[in-house]
């Protein structure tokens, strides 16, 4: 058993991979509030740990799973909601913000550990460096269903991430991900891009879903570069690693910190799934259960938003603040209206 070198004595469970099981086993029974609860404070706990940094990756690995789950279920309970949310909804939120980032905090610091203490968590680079940018990717898509504002951190991190991976090289290295599946650190950081590319704020959480489904065929058709593209400066878009945005034209950026994208074959794929959706439905072209009208609209602002030029613009929101006054009676409404007191006519 690993050794417990900081955390409260007796509070933290997950202390190794059978600790770890024994856990999950006791969640079993648990409402998904108090399972979400659960791994939120062990996962705090752990952090507080001198666990080696080898057992601190097995112990997250197989918890992933759990936690996944947790966090799928109480999603249902804010995804959509009205915003402002009341106290109740806000709070569910919170907490599955913080888990997502404890998560991705969790792997990125075993990244430290490879600089340190454990410098053979190196042969998990492409591991820890994929399971960490995921899911920061998870918590910016969680603001994507609540209509709330990404934080620029969540964008520094997925940046500090990717360019961490890019320098170890393992940007390409296959990793599982569910049963007879993979992907890579340059496949998850390109989607995610694209996914808050598509201005999920101004679509609804069935357009939202679409967009997913239609990343998750195409992503792999697309690139990063260090070099810019061959195509008009109006029309590119790239990220800059060291800033706290998204994509956007590279007509807008400055910088030798630059990574390009090249969407030639998903602009192919859009115009291809365009003239598909003439004659067939979107859940047979694997895009789900969104009327054909509706999807075809949605290709069209895709293509605006990854591959046209559009108003070069840049959607950025600055928080505001001022009151509201609400009027709920006739000689209310009269009042602020004229300034005169409201009389009854004769």
């Amino acid at each position: 058993m690993a050794a417990v070198l900081s955390a409260t004595p007796g509070l933290l469970k997950i202390v190794d991979v059978a600790g770890t099981r024994a856990f999950i086993a006791q969640l079993g029974a648990a409402s998904p509030a108090h399972r979400q609860a659960q791994i939120l404070t062990q996962l705090r706990l752990l952090a507080d740990t001198r666990i080696s940094g080898d057992d601190r990756l097995h112990i997250l690995e197989t918890l992933r799973d759990t936690a996944l789950e947790a966090q799928n279920v109480r999603s249902r309970d804010y995804w959509g909601k009205p915003v402002p949310f009341d106290s109740n909804t806000r709070e569910i939120f919170e907490r599955s913000i913080a888990l997502w980032r404890v998560l991705a905090d969790a792997y990125e610091s075993l990244i430290a550990d490879m600089a340190e203490a454990a410098p053979d968590l190196a042969e998990h680079a492409e591991i820890i460096c994929y399971r960490a940018l995921r899911f920061t990717g998870f918590a910016m898509a969680a603001h994507n269903r609540a209509y709330h504002a990404i934080p620029g951190a969540f964008w520094e991190q997925l940046h500090r991430l990717y360019a961490f991976a890019e320098n170890a090289e393992v940007t390409d290295i296959p990793v599982a991900e569910g049963i007879g599946s993979t992907s890579t650190v340059n496949l998850a950081y390109l989607q995610i891009v694209l996914a808050q590319r598509a201005h999920p704020d101004s679509l609804s959480l069935l357009q939202i879903n679409t967009v997913d489904r239609a990343l998750a065929q195409w992503v792999a058709l697309g690139r990063l570069s260090r070099e810019p593209v061959n195509t008009n400066r109006d029309f590119a878009l790239a990220v800059d690693l060291g800033s706290a945005q998204g994509a956007r034209r590279v007509k807008s950026l400055q910088g030798d910190n630059l990574r390009y994208l090249d969407l030639e074959q998903i602009s192919d794929k859009l115009r291809q799934t365009a003239v598909a959706l003439k004659t067939q439905n979107p859940d047979r072209l694997g895009l789900g259960p969104i009327p054909r009208e509706a999807c075809e609209k949605l290709m069209l602002a895709l293509h605006a938003n990854w591959l046209t030029p559009g108003t070069a613009r840049e959607e950025e929101r600055k928080p505001v603040s001022f009151n509201v006054l609400v009027s709920s009676t006739l000689a209310a409404m009269h009042y602020n209206i004229s300034g005169k007191p409201f009389s009854p006519p004769d």
